[in-house]
């Protein structure tokens, strides 16, 4: 299970949340027909998709103003639990979240070549103390933080189904 956190662009503060117990591909980006919607400028209509492969979640960049990890542009790279994905340099940032299973995965070396050959960068090369730093105060804060909130669960099927691709509101009061 993988869960995204949308992070508030000024405070360490979750926005909205996605839940995926069983997709094998997530598609994140402007458009109606991604499992995600984001609205904002530098957001494309299809950013990126992240793959469920056998050893962890992979994402793929596909957005004209790039995806961007430690303000490092990247293309395509393995992803771990408390990432932050920056949707363009400027853009919108989603937090990963697994669930513990999905936390042992780790990539192989052969899964981190694409279909040329070359390398990929995984996260691991790019993540640096300072940067482990600001992820651990955001997780921090995000768990001290106490939040009033009004939950609208979009799911109107009453049978108790848990779809795959689960999409609930969140809105914040003041």
């Amino acid at each position: 299970m993988i869960t995204l956190i949308l992070i508030h662009p000024t405070q360490p503060i979750p926005v909205n949340r996605w839940t995926f117990k069983e997709k094998s591909v997530i598609r994140i980006g402007r458009a109606k027909d991604n499992d995600i919607v984001i609205y904002n400028a530098v957001v494309s209509r299809h950013h990126l998709e992240l793959w469920n492969r056998e050893s962890g979640w992979e994402v793929v960049s596909f957005g004209t103003n790039g995806t961007y990890i430690n303000n490092k542009p990247l293309n395509q790279f393995f992803i771990k639990d408390g990432m932050v994905i920056c949707l363009g340099n400027s853009g919108p940032r989603l937090m990963v979240k697994f669930s513990l299973g999905e936390m042992n995965k780790t990539p192989s070396s052969d899964e981190s070549k694409d279909s040329q050959g070359s390398q990929t960068l995984t996260s691991d090369a790019f993540t640096t103390t300072e940067d482990m730093n600001k992820i651990q105060q955001q997780k921090e804060v995000l768990a001290e933080e106490k939040f009033e909130f009004e939950i609208d669960d979009d799911d109107d099927d009453d049978e108790g189904d848990s779809d795959d691709n689960s999409t609930t509101r969140i809105d914040f009061l003041e």
